[in-house]
């Protein structure tokens, strides 16, 4: 895939059934995360006053966001590499951690 392949003309919707807000749904901590800047926008909070106030809040939430966001990433691409691999090698051994069977000697 290329880099700007995940961008629509439509940035709100993946098909004609499926709303931004849905996906969100599906993502707690990404929805979170855009609510509050969301707030920052709409200045909700009535705590900032000037641009370098605002200007901080966002970098926060975008650097919180942005870890969030590859945490979540990586967690469905291991499950998806999981099950790939558990359909195409069906032979291979599942890694399990091994009891510590040790005798010990007195």
């Amino acid at each position: 895939m290329k880099k700007t392949d995940y961008l629509s003309p439509e940035p709100d919707t993946i098909n004609e059934e499926v709303t931004l807000d849905a996906r969100l749904q599906r993502h707690p901590l990404l929805r979170h995360r855009v609510c509050a800047l969301l707030n920052i926008v709409e200045s909700e909070l009535g705590t900032l006053d000037d641009a370098s106030d605002a200007e901080m809040s966002i970098i926060e939430e975008l650097r919180k966001m942005g870890k969030e966001v590859l945490q979540d990433w990586a967690e469905v691409k291991h499950e998806q590499v999981v099950q790939e691999t558990k359909q195409s090698q069906k032979s291979a051994i599942v890694h399990v951690k091994k009891n510590n069977l040790a005798f010990h000697s007195r």
